[in-house]
């Protein structure tokens, strides 16, 4: 039920890109505090549904309320606090990461032909190095622009 309530906010934060595990924590406080709200209306007289109603209503608008969460960089995921450093770290990371997995399959699962071992990985690098290089120019094309 509180997912339901709060999924505006969930969505907001998260497009902003606030790190996805300060949202569901944030997301937990908050419900605390709606909980909180609720019992207190029903102990004044309240229905459920319209102590539900009044709860959301005092914590206020969830967009305000995203977007004045949004501005707190700290709550940010690394990539959204240093977006350039991303842009050339990711790529790389990839262009590492890449290659290296299917060489380690094929070594697992190969004879003992160290040549074809190492034939087969210098095209795959050299296939990857290429995709790499084409993928790189793509982004900062679109840096660029």
């Amino acid at each position: 039920m509180r997912e339901r309530d709060l999924a505006v906010l969930r969505t907001s934060l998260l497009r902003s890109g606030v790190a996805p595990r300060r949202v569901r924590r944030l997301l937990r406080e908050l419900g605390d505090h709606i909980e909180d709200l609720e019992h207190e209306a029903a102990a004044l007289g309240m229905s459920v549904a319209d102590a539900r109603e009044l709860a959301l209503e005092r914590i206020g608008d969830q967009q305000a309320l995203a977007a004045c969460i949004s501005e707190q960089t700290e709550l940010k995921t690394w990539i959204y606090r240093h977006p350039r450093l991303a842009r050339v770290c990711l790529p790389l990371a990839y262009a590492l990461v890449l290659p290296a997995i299917p060489v380690m399959t094929g070594v697992n699962k190969a004879s003992d032909k160290a040549s074809v071992i190492a034939r087969w990985g210098a095209c795959l690098v050299l296939g990857a190095l290429a995709t790499y290089v084409m993928l790189y120019m793509m982004q900062l094309a679109l840096t660029l622009t």
